[in-house]
């Protein structure tokens, strides 16, 4: 007895086989090959998501692609560009058997990212092992039109792929990028502040799309100026008269020397949690200290959960507490 449908689906890559995408009831009608992968989807999922093939797949919008297969109405192909760096589907049938050798990437990561992509269009669980798979999961999208649902899909490997997360401080610019495409608040947020260190040489001056380096250039500005008041309040904590106060100024300065980098200058956000940190005399002193420097302490990162704060471990030179008051698009639109 011939094993149910459910069972013959493929959930998992095997190259051998064409992994299969569709919907109870409904047939797989449309073929990709991914360099050396097929995938066989249902092309009604796929033209509700993806407004690429919503136009390429409907006869109104012109010659509409045929296939040589019995089972299959359609079928794409591989199209490595000219540059060897970058490629796209075709329906073009040159390019069935055409060399996609001289592809200068990673064809099985190519291959995976759009098989999570794919995941994501008909609602199938996937993690994300790194920012860079995102980030080539988020260019196909865009290609292909498909950004919300793939914005959407993002909860799951957001919570259950640590590699994702842990990852966004060691591209947070190009991370920002992918999180303003796909319009994500949560990613966003963490890239946009992490982006904004570190304190003495930000990464966010490698940023080339306007709208993010403005508002990047805007924060920082901001941020300086919260250092200022901050710097102020310190100097009236030296100059108090009221002993206790003295006490608590004077291991505030002797704390200097404990944050200071290679070329001997201090490093502020690292210096100011060793001065919330500490153990003072008076704790009066101590109040008035942690009030002055909880503000511009605070860590307003939702996605990272390492517990690792300003002025700590590998965020010694980074202020987390910056806020995004309005994001950078516009949240009524359904479709982008």
């Amino acid at each position: 007895m011939a094993a149910p449908q459910a069972k013959r689906i493929k959930l998992d890559p095997d190259p051998k086989q064409p992994i299969i995408f569709t919907t109870p009831d409904m047939r797989p009608d449309v073929g990709l090959q991914v360099f050396n992968q097929q995938f066989h989807v249902y092309s009604g999922v796929l033209k509700i998501h993806s407004g690429f093939f919503r136009k390429y797949l409907e006869p109104s919008f012109g010659l509409l692609p045929t296939s040589t297969s019995p089972t299959l109405s359609s079928e794409w192909f591989t199209k490595v560009d000219a540059d060897g760096k970058s490629w796209s589907l075709t329906s073009d049938y040159k390019f069935r058997d055409a060399d996609t050798s001289r592809f200068s990437g990673s064809m099985a990561i190519q291959e995976e990212a759009i098989r999570k992509l794919l995941c994501a269009i008909f609602s199938r669980s996937y993690d994300i092992k790194n920012i860079y798979e995102l980030q080539i999961m988020t260019k196909h999208a865009d290609y292909y039109c498909c950004l919300p649902i793939l914005s959407h899909s993002l909860a799951g490997p957001l919570y259950n792929s640590h590699g994702l997360v842990s990852t966004i401080g060691k591209a947070p610019c190009a991370t920002l990028v992918a999180a303003y495409r796909l319009r994500h608040k949560q990613l966003f947020n963490d890239s946009f502040i992490q982006a904004m260190g570190p304190l003495k040489n930000p990464q966010y001056k490698q940023l080339k799309e306007p709208n993010l380096l403005r508002m990047a250039e805007v924060a920082y500005t901001k941020m300086c100026g919260e250092i200022l008041k901050v710097h102020q309040g310190m100097l009236e904590i030296f100059a108090d008269a009221n002993t206790s106060f003295k006490d608590t100024g004077k291991a505030m300065v002797e704390l200097a020397d404990q944050a200071l980098d290679e070329k001997l200058t201090v490093v502020q956000p690292m210096y100011y949690r060793l001065c919330y940190d500490h153990a003072y005399k008076s704790s009066e002193g101590a109040k008035a200290v942690r009030k002055l420097l909880g503000p511009i302490l605070k860590n307003n990162l939702v996605l990272n959960k390492s517990k690792v704060n300003s002025g700590e471990g590998h965020f010694d030179d980074y202020f987390l507490s910056y806020k995004i008051e309005r994001y950078p698009w516009d949240d009524t639109q359904i479709d982008w």
